[in-house]
């Protein structure tokens, strides 16, 4: 099993804050964002951890050191994360789990998400609906729908940022990916979950229940982590 952090970022809806330093260098509770991350991620056993560079990306290899690898991603200030995770292709073509380099959250989480059987298990928080992240529409227990598109009204509950992919469900991710390539610039990663999701793919997840986690965006979402994770 590896471990993808996608941190290539502009991080610009945290301006000023991160006009000197990349968003998953924010100290959260004296330990950075990232840090934490990898803390997590190796609790649950999991050793081989790629975190994919761009913006102010010498800064992160000098926080990091030799924890991890690194990808750089040189078109960060031109593409979302669909285009950053094409870009490692060849090193995912196996099990692994991909992470928002935003998001703070219990190990326990990730520990259930790897030892799912199913090719693709998302992690998701079905207490809240919340505005500005990924929400996502559950039928007869899968996925159906994910994506910033739907309407907080009607939405089953939101994903955190945290999947974890079979061999299999790299393989039909990938493929999936390539060809969407062209024309989805903007776009983050889960377009194309949602693309498998309305071909008949099964979607799992597994629930958050009372688990903490956050997504780190806003300047209020950054406040909110410090207090939970002091």
């Amino acid at each position: 099993m590896k471990a993808v952090i996608l941190a290539a970022g502009l991080s610009s809806r945290l301006y000023p804050l991160t006009l000197k330093k990349p968003k998953c260098l924010l100290d959260v509770g004296g330990v950075s964002i990232i840090e934490r991350q990898i803390e997590n991620i190796y609790k649950v056993g999991i050793n081989d951890i790629l975190v994919v560079v761009g913006y102010k990306k010498d800064i992160i290899k000098k926080a990091l050191g030799d924890k991890v690898k690194f990808r750089d991603y040189e078109d960060f200030d031109k593409t979302n994360n669909l285009h950053t995770l094409w870009s490692i292709e060849s090193d995912i073509r196996g099990d692994f789990m991909c992470f928002f380099s935003d998001v703070l959250f219990d190990p326990e989480l990730i520990l259930k998400a790897k030892e799912s059987k199913e090719d693709f298990c998302m992690i998701i928080d079905t207490n809240q609906v919340l505005e500005g992240t990924m929400r996502v529409n559950i039928n007869d227990g899968i996925i159906t729908d994910i994506g910033g598109h739907l309407d907080t009204n009607n939405a089953s509950g939101n994903f955190i940022g945290i999947a974890k992919f079979s061999k299999m469900g790299s393989k039909k991710l990938l493929n999936k990916i390539e060809k969407m390539y062209h024309g989805h610039n903007n776009d983050y990663y889960t377009v194309a979950i949602n693309e498998l999701a309305k071909e008949g793919e099964k979607i799992s997840y597994i629930k958050t229940n009372d688990r903490i986690w956050i997504e780190i965006d806003t300047k209020q979402d950054y406040k909110k982590a410090k207090r939970l994770f002091r």
